[in-house]
């Protein structure tokens, strides 16, 4: 049987008379004897509604799937999928109608994309002139909007899906989150369709507006929590917490701007509604504040117990906890919220080391170490570095960069590295960029651009350990990554992206992430004058040391040399991890 190029997915719910409109004009466009499917989702509604969707998808030689019960529209999209049989899905909603034209174009464009375009925007224009009749535009792109959208099912297929969680907001943003980083996503202009008027009851629309808010509110949290990389594109604000505060002191005022003078002019009882429903939400919204504070100082955001191999973390731990939760670092209430003013460390790992000690059975400290931004252009001071180390017979990662691993002319000083017991690790490529808010060069890469840069280097100088530049790293890069390096470091900007957790901690594949957080996360100087090596030494832990060569160079590398030998116990080397169910 022959896989046809696309297949179209309309998810539904209690919307006949949408749907008989949306399927009209596809219907009116769709060639006779095409094997194009359509599939209809009906997400539970009532059986007089239900038997109506069924009945207009057979008059025009559709497909309709019911739903045993209401498991929200991504669940139906998921639905769609799974039932469909075309290299493409291609996603409507049912309060849409397809524009002229739309039925070839799609046709004409999906035949001719190349491979490294993962997905395609529509065209999305508004209808009508009331209040809400603008809230669903798409005219220029970069607004993903699942109501005209296509996607390569293998790319769907390969990410799982759309979150079941997304009932009915956010589920659209967060699955292209997910898969932008498998390739380009572009806009067509000309694929056009029409999102006809809504219908709203406005008793209804004021009496729903606390469990309105809630549903928004818990979608964009979830939304933040899964991908706090990436969340800063979808939304003015780079955070959840900052959409939160515009909604708890601006909700009025922002509902207000977002409409047009004369669409409130010739629409007052709709205005109204709108005021009144905004206030609710603004209210109501403060309520639901201690409900984010407690889920984000419990658990944070990015990396979840689903992704690591908690019996491989537990065995190297030498404990019998049955949860990664005690890995994880509690923020400083205060400076998180006033850090751009106080700039104080929001995690400080003492308290998570006290706490681990208490459920480990590690006799004392394991000590490794760091040393990030080992530039090799500074071949002279590199020299004298590996010199001190190589006396002190201490073992550690060094950080260098993709183009410094690649250069030729580095091969003799990189031995050196080696001689001197550094193990080298990939620290990014060259060490620059700018990822949106962030100080990046990782996140903003897709990931047949890091494999590109990544098979630059030839395999015999390509290390096992990656730390990432700026410890800027998202939690689908790190499981990405995974695959090709054994172990992933992060450090204190990686906490907001990864769950907080320190490690090191065992991932599915057997990799192993371990970050390095404050007071270790420092220098010599500051490390020795609060003798924290020493007091260190009390807890049943991992702990690693993360210094940075350009700060120890300053004076001549002698404090690095001092706090080199105050280490109560010789530092493992990083090859431990290679000798724990090797995989790669």
């Amino acid at each position: 049987m022959t896989v046809p190029l696309f297949s179209i997915v309309i998810p539904t719910f209690n919307r006949p008379d949408y749907l008989k409109v949306c399927l009209e004009s596809l219907y009116d466009q769709i060639p006779q004897g095409n094997n194009i499917e359509v599939t209809v989702v009906d997400d539970f509604s009532q059986s007089d509604n239900f038997n109506q969707n069924q009945f207009i998808s057979n008059v025009f030689g559709f497909t309709c799937i019911r739903h045993n019960e209401n498991m929200g529209v991504a669940s139906a999209r998921n639905t769609g999928i799974k039932n469909s049989r075309g290299k493409w899905i291609v996603f409507l909603d049912d309060d849409v109608k397809i524009n002229k034209f739309w039925f070839s174009r799609l046709l004409t464009l999906l035949t001719d994309l190349s491979s490294d375009i993962i997905g395609v925007e529509g065209k999305v224009e508004s209808s009508g002139h009331g209040i809400w009749d603008k809230e669903v535009e798409n005219l220029y792109g970069n607004n993903y909007l699942t109501c005209n959208y296509c996607i390569r099912k293998d790319i769907l297929v390969g990410v799982g899906g759309f979150d079941p969680f997304f009932k009915k907001v956010c589920d659209d943003h967060e699955i292209t989150s997910r898969i932008l980083p498998h390739g380009k996503i572009v806009f067509d202009p000309e694929l056009s369709v029409t999102h006809l008027s809504r219908k709203i009851s406005l008793f209804s629309y004021v009496i729903s507006s606390p469990s309105r808010i809630k549903l928004l509110l818990d979608s964009e949290y979830f939304f933040y929590k899964k991908n706090p990389d990436r969340y800063w594109q979808f939304r003015i604000c780079r955070t959840f917490w900052g959409t939160f505060s515009r909604i708890i002191f601006r909700n009025i005022i922002n509902e207000i701007r977002r409409r047009s003078f004369n669409s409130i002019i010739k629409h007052p009882l709709q205005f109204l509604t709108l005021v009144l429903s905004s206030i609710i939400e603004q209210i109501f919204s403060l309520f639901m504040i201690p409900h984010f504070l407690k889920s984000w100082i419990n658990n944070g955001s990015g990396l979840t117990w689903e992704h690591f191999n908690t019996s491989e973390t537990a065995s190297i731990w030498k404990t019998d906890i049955s949860s990664t939760n005690i890995l994880k670092l509690k923020p400083h209430l205060f400076h998180s919220l006033f850090f751009k003013c106080n700039r104080k460390p929001v995690y400080d790992l003492r308290y998570t080391l006290n706490n681990i000690s208490r459920y480990s059975s590690i006799e004392s400290a394991i000590f490794f170490l760091r040393i990030d931004d080992l530039f090799l252009d500074k071949k002279d001071l590199v020299s004298d570095f590996c010199k001190i180390m190589k006396n002190h017979d201490i073992p550690y990662l060094a950080a260098i960069t993709g183009n410094d691993l690649k250069n030729p002319d580095n091969h003799y000083i990189i031995e050196k590295i080696i001689e001197s017991n550094g193990e080298p690790a990939l620290h990014g490529f060259s060490h620059n960029g700018k990822f949106g808010p962030f100080n990046s060069e990782i996140l903003q890469l897709r990931n047949s651009e890091l494999d590109e840069k990544i098979n630059h280097i030839p395999l015999k100088n390509l290390p096992f350990a990656f730390i990432p530049p700026f410890n800027s790293i998202g939690p689908q890069q790190i499981l990405y990554l995974s695959k090709r390096f054994r172990v992933i470091c992060g450090g204190p900007e990686t906490a907001r992206f990864t769950g907080r957790y320190c490690g090191p901690v065992a991932l599915k594949n057997n990799s192993w992430y371990f970050p390095s957080f404050y007071p270790f996360y420092a220098n010599s100087g500051f490390l020795l004058k609060r003798n924290l090596l020493t007091k260190a030494n009390v807890y049943k832990a991992f702990i690693c040391i993360t210094l940075h060569f350009p700060e120890e160079a300053k004076d001549g590398f002698k404090n690095l040399e001092t706090l080199l030998s105050s280490f109560p116990s010789r530092p493992l080397p990083w090859n431990f991890f290679l000798k724990r169910k090797d995989h790669h």
